[in-house]
């Protein structure tokens, strides 16, 4: 009999672990946070001078954070900077055959250390950058929440919890990280359309409901496509991209003004979720 593994570097907590795993997809996942973990043991994160530089209005932003501490979305933060890093070094490196990189993630001790310098190379300016980006996150999904109860009339009830249940969607624990550096600004755009959609919806409450049904048919979509797949399978970048795209057809509907990152429609949200379960 033949057995076949898929080694990876798991976060173990304080370190990195090395398992045997089933499947690629398992393996895929498990790297990037284990290689994700040993960074940050060997990175520390510049918390004095990130919060030395903070505006007042950005630390009363980080107020509102969730993960229940500053220093816990500092350390959020501190691992979108450390994939960005990795990210950045893959590129570098052209990730072809003996480079060390394969989809995007070090399989060398040489790859890794070329990651690793990266992340050191500039710490303290790329945390300030994607912390001052999470403050403007958390202004504008404060803006958001002080904005609903204001909102009474029985008609947009089912916007108000919507809108509440996007948002806290958009920013869980860890929503810095979930997000990376590539995609936190997206979520400023997608706050605004929010509050587009606050100031237009009373205007034609039966088109916000209409658009709000369709959002909801797709999410329906999504999460049974993620119910037949694999654990680790859900939590690949492809299966992230899908929920993305709806966000972007949320902007699409609700602020068209704003514009999306992709062109975006039901058609190719559906054509994404076949892609995940192997359909044609």
């Amino acid at each position: 009999h033949v057995v076949q593994g898929c080694p990876a570097i798991v976060d173990a907590g304080e370190s990195g672990d090395m398992r045997v795993l089933v499947t690629p997809a398992e393996q895929a996942v498990a790297m990037a946070g284990g290689v994700r973990r040993l960074l940050a043991v060997a990175v520390p994160v510049p918390t004095r001078y990130v919060v030395g530089v903070l505006t007042m209005r950005e630390k009363l932003a980080l107020g509102h954070t969730p993960h229940g501490s500053v220093p816990a979305l500092l350390d959020d933060a501190m691992g979108a900077v450390l994939d960005e890093a990795v990210a950045r070094a893959a590129a570098s490196a052209g990730g072809g055959a003996g480079s060390g990189f394969h989809d995007g993630l070090p399989w060398s001790r040489s790859a890794y250390d070329a990651c690793l310098d990266l992340a050191r190379e500039r710490t303290g300016e790329d945390l300030l950058r994607v912390v001052r980006q999470a403050a403007a996150v958390l202004d504008l999904a404060t803006e958001v929440r002080t904005r609903l109860p204001e909102i009474t009339s029985p008609k947009l009830a089912g916007m108000k919890v919507d809108v509440a249940q996007q948002v806290d969607e958009l920013l869980p624990d860890g929503f810095i990280t979930a997000a990376g550096t590539q995609r936190l600004p997206d979520l400023v755009r997608y706050l605004r359309a929010v509050l587009r959609r606050l100031d237009t919806a009373p205007e034609d409450t039966g088109r916000d409901q209409q658009r709000q049904a369709q959002v909801e048919a797709l999410l329906a979509d999504y999460d049974d496509t993620l119910a037949a797949l694999h654990p680790a399978e859900r939590e690949t970048r492809a299966a992230h991209e899908v929920r993305w795209m709806i966000e972007e057809l949320r902007v699409n509907l609700f602020a068209q003004s704003l514009g999306t990152r992709h062109p975006v429609s039901d058609k190719r949200i559906h054509k994404a979720l076949d892609a995940l379960l192997g359909s044609d």
